[in-house]
């Protein structure tokens, strides 16, 4: 049932698409910011969170040495960031393009980019003032690609992913749902609605794949407090950087987070499902 759920693209695709109504409607910076940090604390973080227990199940015998090896490469990810953020930040993107694209997983490397980068260029397309200020906020670049330009990329990746996958309807769903949520919503919350309920939701049918069906629900019970550890090492870190917490601030530290999760996340994923 929960595996068939996580694969119903047309289900999946009307839950984000009903959700997205009330936040276009009533576009409130404290709603979005609430949506936004609610569905990653809910969904988000804990997709990462079963990382704890995929290496406990794939290294048993090793499992503190990967453990550790995983939290040093975050570590590392966080301090590159926080000192080189231009080119951490592109080396981000890039690794986003690739991680999303490996969604749909019997994709073609060149498949597997495009559609990575049209996740990517549908935003920053549709609301291109707000991603530049956000990409701004966390890199300091002003502009990384002409909005022109953007929409040469963006017709380009629709039309190859939608005539290569025309017997793919839940492909298709998929990426008529997301050129919808971004022509319509705030960036955060397209990029949050894609993250919980089209990537989140694929990784979680892997890990059942992966676990016994009891052994899946006990670990979704364990993510809590991996989950919460996570968020107090974001908050501790926030702390010890003497950054005010605003709004602003959290979503920032939250993307930077993301992105230092997102590399030992990324490494583990293509080790163990790929």
């Amino acid at each position: 049932m929960f595996e068939k759920i996580c694969h119903n693209t047309k289900f999946l695709s009307a839950i984000v698409l009903i959700l997205s109504i009330p936040l276009v409607i009533f576009p409130n910076e404290a709603l979005v910011f609430s949506f936004f940090f609610f569905l990653i604390i809910l969904v988000g973080l804990p997709h990462g969170s079963f990382d704890f227990f995929v290496i406990k199940k794939n290294y048993a015998s090793q499992s503190f040495f990967y453990l550790f090896l995983y939290f040093i490469i975050f570590l590392i990810s966080f301090i590159l960031w926080v000192n080189f953020p231009a080119p951490v930040f592109i080396l981000f993107l890039l690794l986003s393009i690739y991680h999303f694209g490996g969604d749909w997983t019997k994709q073609k490397i060149f498949q597997r980019v495009l559609f990575g980068t049209y996740i990517i260029t549908l935003p920053y397309y549709f609301s291109y003032s707000e991603v530049n200020e956000i990409f701004q906020n966390l890199s300091t670049i002003d502009q990384i690609v002409p909005r022109d330009f953007l929409l040469g990329i963006f017709i380009f990746c629709f039309f190859y992913l939608f005539l290569s996958n025309k017997s793919n309807y839940n492909y298709l769903i998929e990426i008529i749902t997301l050129l919808i949520l971004a022509s319509f919503c705030n960036p955060l919350i397209y990029f949050v609605l894609y993250f919980c309920f089209f990537h989140s939701t694929k990784h979680f049918a892997h890990l059942y794949d992966l676990f016994e069906e009891k052994q899946f629900k006990k670990n979704i019970l364990y993510t809590i407090p991996v989950t919460l550890l996570t968020l107090l090492i974001m908050f501790f870190l926030m702390f010890f950087s003497n950054v005010e917490f605003t709004n602003t601030n959290m979503i920032n530290y939250m993307f930077i987070f993301l992105f230092s999760l997102t590399v030992p996340h990324n490494i583990l994923v293509e080790k163990v499902f790929k």
